[in-house]
C-alpha cells in the first residue's frame, strides 16, 4: 500500500517545489506537464519520469525555448535516498531539442542563472557530505541541437545526436566509456557552408581523475565523414584555468579522407569518385585557457601526388601537392601566429594552379610572401567536375600576381619597401544555370595589383538583359584581406539597362497589385552596411527596372562608410516626372536601422505614386482616387524594422506639396459629404493650383490649413490621417451661396422671407453666402460626416426676426434717398432755367440802353460841331453836354430796372426750388 500510495501523495508537492525553485533561481521560465513517480516498475529502485520539460527564455529571448525535452527518465536506488550518497542507476534524455543563441552584444540565452551577492559560501567537505551523487549510466536519444552566434558569425545545426556514457562518477578515479553518433552536422561560418550534412561517430574512453579534475584520453577514435582521427592527451581543471595538452592525427593516409571534408560550397557529392594519393593531417592544442589566455595550437597538412576523377567524366584533377602549416604558441593575442603554405599546386584538366603563401606575425605586423599563378580554361571544367543539369560554364581566367613585404610599410605609405605587382584577367566568361532566371556573361574584367592600390581598369558584363560597366581603384586592400582593416575605393558604375527583377531570384518584388505589406518578408532582413568599407560610388543608369517601376536617367553618388550609406544628388525620371533624393541609411544599430532622406519630386503621377509606394498610400489614402500630378519637397526620417519597413511610430517628416490640377472620384469621404449636403456633384471634383504644407509626427500625417475651390466655393481644409489605423480627422470650412443650401436647411427661412415681403410689399433677401463647417472623422473607408446645418437654420431665422425693422428702414431710407435725389434734380433745373432767363433779360436791357445812349451821344456830337462863331460854339457845347447827361441818366435807369427784374426772377426760382426739396421728409 505504501509503495503505491507514497508517490501519489507526494507527487503534487514535488512538482510545485521543483517549479518554484527553478523559477526563483533562473532567469528563464521552467515548465513540464507532469512528474511520474513509481516504486513498482523498477523495484526496489525509484523511477522518475518528467514529461514535456521546457526551459523558455525571457526578455530578449522571449518565446525561444532553450531546452525542449520529450521526457527525462531516471532510475534511483531507493535506499540510497536515505544515505549520504544518492545512487543514480541511469538517466535518459529522450528527444531533446536545444536552441542556443548568442546576440550581437554577446548575451547568450543559456546564461540563465541569477547572480546574487548573498549566496553563502559552502565548505567543500560539508558540500560533499550533504550531497553526493553516484551516476552510473546516462543516455541521450535523438537530440537536435541548433547553435547561432552572431558575434562570430557562426551557426551550426546537429540532427539526431545519440550519446551514451557509463562509469562510476562518484569514485575519485574512474573510466568513462562514451559513444556519440550524429546523423548530420551543418556548419556555416560567415556565409560559407564549411560542413554540409556531415556525419560523426566518436568512441572515446576517458580516464577521469575527479579528485584532481584531470581528464585523460584513452582509447578513442573520431570519424567525420571518412576522416578518421585519433586523439591523445589530457585536460586539467584544478582551478578556473583550463590546462590542456592534446594531440590528434589521422589514422589512415588516403587522400580520400581529406577530400571528404571539402566544404560543401566547393565540391559536389564525392560518391564513386576515383581518388588516389597520400596525405597526413595532425596537430596539437597545448597551454592554458582562461579569460586572458588562449592555448597554442598547430596544424600540419601534407598531400602528395593527389588525384581525383569523377565517374563518367573524361578528365581528372592531377598532381595535387599541398604542404601547409599553421602554428602559434598562444597567449592573449596570437602575436606569433604563422601561416606557411609552401606548396599548393594542382592541374585541373591540364590547367595549372600554383599558390604559395607565407605569413609571419599574422596578428600584429604581418610579413607577407605570396604568389598566385593560374590559367583556367573554364570550358574544360565540365570535363573535371560534374555540373548540375542545365548548367554551363565557359571562358578564361588568368592570374599572375605576387607580393612581399610588411603590412606596416603599406600602412605608412612606404610603398618602395613593399613589392606587389601582377594582374588578373577574365575573358568572355559565360555562366548558365537552371537555378537562375538569367545568364551571367562577363565580357571582360581586368584587375591590376600594386602596393598602393587595386585597380579595376575594365569591367563589362551582361546579367540577363542587363548590362554593367565599371572602373575604379581600391586602396588598403591587403590590410583589409589580412586584418579586416578598412578598405577605401572610388568606383564608377554605368548601365544602359539594369533589370533588377531578373536578379531577384525569389521574385518577391512589389507590383501595382501588391504593396510592401503584402509581400513575403520571410527572407528579408535589415541590410548591414559594412563598417570597414569606405567607398565612393558614381552611378549612371540609362534605364532601371524594379517591379512595375521604371526609372530613367538615374544619376548620383553614394558614399559607404562606417555602417552608413549616404546618397548625394541621386536623380531620376520616374512616373512621368522627376525625382531627386539626398540622405542616408544608418545601420550602426542593426536592430533599429535609420533612414533620413530629403525628397524633391516634380510632376509625379499621383495615383501611380500611391500604388507604388506604401508610405505615400498610408500618408495620403486620397491619392489612389486622384488623377493628376504633384510636386513635393519632403524630409522624412524613421527607424526601420527587420523587414526594412518604416516603424510608423518613429516617423518624423516635413514637406510642402504643389498640385497643378487634380481630378478626384470614388473617394468615400467626398461621397459622404455629397450625400450629407445633398449636392451630388461634390462627389467628383477638380482642383487647380493647390498648395499645402504637412508634417509627420506621433504616428500621424498632419495637413496644415490650405484653401481650395470646391464646386466654385472657397473652402479651407485641415486635419490629420493616422498612419497605423488610417483614422481621419479633418475640418472643412466653406462659404456656400444661399441658393446651394439643401432644401431641408433653407425651407423655414424661405417661407419666413416670403411672408414678410408679401405683407410689406418689399423685396428683402437673405445673405448671399452662408458659412458651412464640416467635420470628417472615422476612417478612409468608413468616414463619419457632421455639419452645422441645424445651427444655420436657427441662426438665420432669428436674425431675420431681429433685423426685420432695420431691413424695412433700409428700404424706406432708400425710397427717401431716391425722392430727395429727384427733388434736387428738379430744383436744380428751376434754378438753371431762372438763371438763363435772368441772363437774357440783363443782356437785352444792356443792348437797348447802350443803343439809346450811343444815339444820344452821336446827336450831341453833331450839335457841338455845328457852331458858326465863338459865341455860338459855347452855346452849342452846353446844349450837347445836356444831351449827354440825359443819355447817361436814361441808360442807368434802364439798367437798374433790368437788374431789379433779374433779381426778382432768381428769387422766385430759389423759392420754388426750396419748396421742391422741403417737400421730401
Amino acid at each position: 500500500i505504501a509503495i503505491i500510495a507514497l508517490p501519489i501523495i507526494f507527487k503534487g508537492k514535488i512538482e510545485t517545489q521543483i517549479k518554484e525553485m527553478a523559477n526563483e533561481n533562473l532567469t528563464a521560465k521552467v515548465e513540464f506537464s507532469s512528474i511520474d513517480l513509481s516504486l513498482i516498475s523498477n523495484f526496489p529502485n525509484v523511477s522518475i519520469d518528467i514529461q514535456d520539460f521546457i526551459i523558455e527564455g525571457k526578455d530578449n529571448f522571449q518565446g525561444i525555448k532553450l531546452v525542449e525535452l520529450k521526457s527525462l527518465q531516471s532510475t534511483i536506488e531507493f535506499w540510497s535516498l536515505f544515505g549520504d550518497k544518492i545512487t543514480i542507476k541511469k538517466i535518459t534524455l529522450d528527444r531533446p531539442k536545444i536552441d542556443v543563441r548568442v546576440l550581437e552584444n554577446g548575451k547568450a540565452n543559456y546564461d540563465i542563472t541569477i547572480d546574487s551577492d548573498d549566496v553563502k559560501e559552502i565548505n567543500a567537505d560539508d558540500s560533499e557530505a550533504a550531497f553526493n551523487i553516484d551516476l552510473q549510466d546516462y543516455e541521450i536519444i535523438n537530440a537536435d541541437i541548433s547553435y547561432s552566434d552572431i558575434t562570430m558569425p557562426v551557426s551550426m545545426q546537429i540532427t539526431n545526436l545519440s550519446h551514451q556514457g557509463s562509469g562510476d562518477l562518484s569514485a575519485d578515479q574512474t573510466l568513462l566509456k562514451t559513444h556519440t553518433e550524429i546523423e548530420t552536422i551543418n556548419l556555416n561560418y560567415d556565409g560559407i557552408k564549411y560542413i554540409n550534412k556531415a556525419n560523426l561517430d566518436w568512441k572515446a574512453d576517458l580516464d577521469l581523475d575527479l579528485k584532481n579534475a584531470k581528464y585523460t584520453f584513452k582509447e578513442n577514435l573520431l570519424q567525420i565523414n571518412e576522416l578518421l582521427l585519433a586523439i591523445d592527451g589530457w585536460i586539467s581543471m584544478p582551478s578556473d584555468d583550463i590546462d590542456m595538452n592534446i594531440t590528434y592525427a589521422t589514422t589512415e593516409t588516403s587522400f580520400k579522407q581529406l577530400l571528404s571534408m571539402v566544404p560543401a560550397e566547393f565540391a559536389t557529392d564525392l560518391n564513386g569518385v576515383d581518388v588516389a594519393g597520400n596525405m597526413s593531417f595532425d596537430g596539437f592544442v597545448k597551454g592554458i585557457f582562461n579569460e586572458k589566455n588562449t592555448p597554442g595550437f598547430g596544424i600540419d597538412l601534407k598531400v602528395k601526388d593527389g588525384r581525383f576523377q569523377y565517374p563518367d567524366l573524361p578528365k581528372s584533377v592531377d598532381n595535387i601537392q599541398i604542404n601547409a602549416k599553421v602554428n602559434t604558441k598562444g597567449g592573449s593575442n596570437f602575436n606569433d601566429l604563422s601561416i606557411d603554405v609552401s606548396k599548393f599546386y594542382m592541374e585541373m584538366a591540364d590547367n595549372p594552379i600554383d599558390i604559395k603563401l607565407n605569413v609571419q606575425n599574422a596578428m600584429i605586423d604581418p610579413l607577407i610572401d605570396c604568389s598566385v599563378r593560374a590559367k583556367v580554361v573554364l570550358d574544360n571544367l565540365k570535363d573535371v567536375i560534374p555540373l548540375e543539369k542545365g548548367d554551363a560554364l565557359e571562358g578564361l581566367l588568368l592570374t599572375n600576381m605576387s607580393m612581399k613585404g610588411r603590412l606596416s610599410d603599406l600602412e605608412n605609405e612606404r610603398y618602395d619597401n613593399f613589392h606587389a605587382d601582377g594582374d588578373m584577367q577574365v575573358q568572355n566568361i559565360l555562366y548558365k544555370t537552371d537555378s537562375l532566371p538569367y545568364d551571367v556573361h562577363i565580357l571582360v574584367a581586368n584587375l591590376e595589383f600594386s602596393p598602393a592600390f587595386l585597380d579595376l581598369t575594365q569591367f563589362k558584363a551582361n546579367i540577363g538583359q542587363s548590362d554593367v560597366q565599371a572602373v575604379g581603384k581600391a586602396t588598403n586592400y591587403i590590410a583589409y584581406a589580412l586584418k579586416n582593416d578598412k578598405i577605401q575605393g572610388n568606383f564608377t558604375v554605368t548601365s544602359q539597362l539594369l533589370d533588377l527583377n531578373e536578379m531577384m531570384i525569389d521574385n518577391e518584388i512589389p507590383t501595382e497589385a501588391t504593396n510592401e505589406s503584402e509581400t513575403s518578408n520571410e527572407n528579408l532582413a535589415a541590410i548591414d552596411i559594412p563598417g570597414n568599407v569606405d567607398f565612393n560610388l558614381n552611378a549612371s543608369f540609362k534605364k532601371m527596372i524594379y517591379g512595375d517601376m521604371i526609372f530613367n536617367n538615374v544619376n548620383g553618388k553614394m558614399e559607404i562608410n562606417e555602417h552608413v550609406a549616404k546618397m548625394k544628388g541621386l536623380e531620376m525620371d520616374f512616373l512621368d516626372g522627376h525625382m531627386k533624393m539626398d540622405g542616408q541609411y544608418d545601420s550602426k544599430d542593426l536592430k533599429n536601422p535609420i533612414f533620413d532622406l530629403d525628397f524633391d519630386m516634380k510632376n509625379l503621377d499621383i495615383k501611380k505614386s500611391a500604388n507604388m509606394f506604401y508610405t505615400i498610400e498610408k500618408m495620403a489614402p486620397l491619392a489612389k482616387s486622384c488623377e493628376g500630378k504633384f510636386s513635393t519637397h519632403l524630409k522624412l526620417k524613421s527607424t526601420l524594422d527587420q523587414n526594412m519597413e518604416p516603424v510608423v511610430s518613429t516617423m518624423d517628416g516635413l514637406g510642402k506639396m504643389n498640385i497643378k490640377e487634380v481630378y478626384i472620384e470614388k473617394f468615400e469621404p467626398l461621397n459622404e459629404i455629397a450625400k450629407t449636403l445633398g449636392i451630388d456633384r461634390l462627389s467628383k471634383q477638380s482642383f487647380k493650383d493647390v498648395k499645402l504644407s504637412y508634417l509627420i509626427e506621433n504616428g500621424k500625417a498632419i495637413v496644415k490649413p490650405f484653401t481650395v475651390k470646391i464646386d466654385g466655393m472657397d473652402a479651407e481644409i485641415a486635419g490629420s490621417t493616422g498612419l497605423i489605423d488610417q483614422s481621419i480627422d479633418y475640418t472643412m470650412k466653406m462659404d456656400m451661396p444661399y441658393s446651394r443650401l439643401p432644401k431641408q436647411a433653407t425651407g423655414a427661412m424661405s417661407n419666413l422671407m416670403g411672408q414678410i415681403n408679401s405683407k410689406l410689399g418689399s423685396n428683402i433677401s437673405m445673405n448671399q453666402k452662408i458659412p458651412i463647417n464640416i467635420r470628417i472623422t472615422g476612417t478612409v473607408t468608413q468616414p463619419k460626416i457632421s455639419t452645422n446645418y441645424g445651427d444655420i437654420v436657427k441662426d438665420e431665422v432669428a436674425n431675420i426676426k431681429e433685423n426685420i425693422k432695420e431691413e424695412i428702414n433700409l428700404q424706406v431710407d432708400k425710397a427717401k434717398d431716391e425722392a430727395r435725389k429727384k427733388a434736387r434734380a428738379q430744383a436744380d433745373k428751376i434754378l438753371t432755367d431762372a438763371k438763363k432767363k435772368s441772363d437774357k433779360l440783363l443782356a437785352d436791357a444792356q443792348r437797348l440802353a447802350d443803343q439809346g445812349k450811343n444815339e444820344a451821344y452821336s446827336q450831341a456830337s453833331k450839335i457841338e460841331k455845328s457852331y458858326k462863331n465863338i459865341l455860338e460854339k459855347t452855346a452849342k457845347k452846353i446844349a450837347a453836354d445836356k444831351i449827354r447827361q440825359q443819355a447817361d441818366k436814361t441808360h442807368k435807369s434802364a439798367m437798374d430796372k433790368a437788374r431789379q427784374q433779374s433779381k426778382s426772377i432768381l428769387s422766385k426760382a430759389q423759392q420754388q426750388a426750396d419748396a421742391k426739396i422741403n417737400a421730401i421728409k
